[in-house]
């Protein structure tokens, strides 16, 4: 009996035959439903602030797929200093951002699929390119910005 390797997907709701490229959490691990009601603390699908305290970004960890055009996808998130939020939310849809110095960040996503592990040193965070940028020879696995953000804007409720 042949099993179906394919998915239905939470954004569209169809059952795609292929196997997932990807996989993606909605919140930081430290994220509480409680905190919806905290007027210092929000969640937009690719940023969140804690008791603005702790300032945090969602990208893509993408890890290249052999015979695939398209990597295999985390999205995940980081945790940012506050400058360093600021300052992503200032270049967020700005064309050529890539050129922006990586911040550093903690993963702060647990990837269920392997065995529970924090890292030891924090990785940093690299802007994706923007449309029409060519991507240069394959490097490691890096952590991309957001495919797209309708959210990104001070109005996020940074700097309040």
């Amino acid at each position: 009996m042949a099993t179906d390797p394919g998915y239905t997907c939470s954004r569209c709701g169809e059952h795609h035959t292929e196997l997932p490229m990807g996989y993606s959490t909605m919140a930081p691990d430290v994220w509480d439903g409680s905190l919806e009601s905290d007027p210092d603390s929000m969640l937009s699908t690719d940023q969140c602030i804690v008791r603005h305290e702790h300032y945090f970004i969602k990208g893509l960890i993408e890890i290249p797929v052999a015979d695939s055009h398209e990597p295999f996808s985390w999205g995940v998130w980081v945790s940012l200093s506050r400058e360093n939020f600021g300052r992503a939310l200032d270049v967020w849809e700005t064309p050529g951002r890539e050129s922006e110095q990586p911040y550093f960040g903690w993963l702060t996503t647990e990837l269920g699929l392997y065995s529970p592990v924090r890292p030891t040193s924090g990785p940093t965070r690299t802007p994706a390119r923007s449309a029409g940028a060519r991507s240069s020879s394959w490097s490691p696995p890096i952590i991309r910005w957001p495919w797209s953000s309708a959210t990104a804007s001070r109005s996020t409720g940074y700097g309040r």
